[in-house]
């Protein structure tokens, strides 16, 4: 359960390593510098209270048991933060030292098993930043120095997920050595401050939610520890662990204004997929139409009959639909020689994919036609196909003989 990252980190890493290649091989050898190490101790020594195992032997018992049990070998070290109004933990990543910051009366405050799954937590963090040769680390802090220079919409989103992402690996060494409700009480006391809190009813509450709003964690007003905690309940009692729903609450339907590296680069590949298929038909392919093409791709689509269904299209959501309905419009009036097929060649691949309403909408308001007047277009559409596919076969043929 802990031995590899979750799904999207591993896709996050081949990305960005394919992409971003020189970032990447920077950002994978700093962590292991002695300057990045002694900056580290050095910023705790400045800013922490340095617990040692003699002021805080059964603290450190409890540290060691749940190392133990999560496998880490290297050393753990703890201190103490700011003693502010909120309880929190952080982990400071070291490939030398297992290092967890306490902050806030979290000790006092919670039980030696709450304790137990915070610390499980933490830990969990740093067993997850040295797997794959601490890839996941490399990855999530060239995302966070991506954002901090240039922090657009999609990189934003990116690093959101991704950090939301380890929250769920950690989450899981929670679980393994505290059990399903400490770790689900002791992450609603720490993000909420609560004195004490039922993880049955925040359970129950957290179902109701994913009914009434769906999947993914934009949808919700305070959306990270319901989703998190039906994550926990997920991997605490299937029968076997299914990490595309989890992944599926997480992002539930994807919207055109909340893509990530990832899918912005899925839906590049299911546009190119679409144009392709759309332009198939022989007489479609002309060089006005593959100039059109262009437009969207430099290297334009090469016209594929492969098909496409509306399960393709099943993670997108509301906004994306829309954007790809758009792009089937866009190629109904680009070559006037060929008109109307166009126009029922696209209400043909917008039926398939499930977005014909919205396509036959977009008609209406963009190329003024009346639904009436769309109506009688389509009328007889398939057939109306089918003889302009036989009409170039027919001609083709008669080339041939010529």
């Amino acid at each position: 359960m802990l031995t590899t990252p979750l799904p999207y980190h591993r896709q996050m890493v081949a990305y960005l390593r394919e992409r971003l290649p020189s970032a990447w091989a920077h950002f994978a050898s700093d962590v292991s510098d002695a300057r990045y190490e002694e900056a580290q101790r050095l910023h705790l020594l400045q800013t922490t209270v340095a617990l040692t195992r003699t002021s805080e032997p059964e603290l450190y018992a409890l540290a060691d048991q749940v190392a133990n049990k999560l496998g880490i070998t290297v050393p753990v070290e703890l201190y103490q933060g700011e003693d502010g109004p909120t309880m929190n933990a952080a982990l400071y990543y070291s490939p030398r030292a297992a290092r967890v910051v306490l902050e806030g009366a979290i000790q006092e405050r919670l039980s030696t098993e709450l304790l137990r799954a915070v610390l499980g937590h933490e830990l969990a963090h740093h067993l997850m930043f040295s797997l794959d040769k601490g890839d996941p680390l490399h990855a999530f802090r060239l995302l966070a120095s991506l954002v901090e220079h240039e922090a657009t919409p999609t990189l934003i989103e990116s690093l959101r997920l991704f950090q939301l992402h380890v929250e769920v690996y950690a989450d899981r060494g929670a679980l393994l050595v505290a059990g399903l409700e400490p770790t689900i009480e002791a992450l609603v006391r720490v993000r909420t401050g609560l004195s004490k809190a039922n993880p049955s009813d925040f359970l129950d509450q957290s179902r109701e939610l994913l009914r009434k709003q769906g999947t993914g964690s934009r949808a919700w007003s305070h959306p990270e520890a319901h989703i998190r905690a039906l994550a926990l309940d997920h991997v605490a009692t299937a029968e076997s662990l299914d990490e595309a729903w989890v992944q599926g609450i997480i992002d539930g339907p994807v919207a055109l204004e909340e893509l990530d590296l990832l899918r912005r680069d899925a839906l590049d590949q299911l546009t190119r997929r679409i144009i392709a298929w759309l332009i198939s038909p022989a007489w479609f392919s002309t060089d006005a139409v593959k100039a059109h093409a262009e437009l969207f791709y430099d290297d334009a689509p090469t016209p594929s009959p492969t098909p496409l269904t509306a399960d393709d299209l099943e993670s997108w959501g509301e906004t994306v639909r829309d954007y790809l309905a758009a792009v089937l419009l866009d190629f109904v009036a680009v070559d006037p020689s060929i008109e109307p097929m166009p126009l029922l060649r696209a209400d043909a691949v917008a039926e398939a994919l499930g977005l014909q309403d919205r396509f036959q909408r977009a008609v209406n308001r963009h190329l003024r036609m009346t639904k009436r007047a769309i109506a009688e277009a389509l009328q007889d559409r398939d057939a109306q196909l089918a003889q302009a596919d036989v009409a170039v076969e027919d001609e083709h043929g008669s080339d041939d003989d010529d």
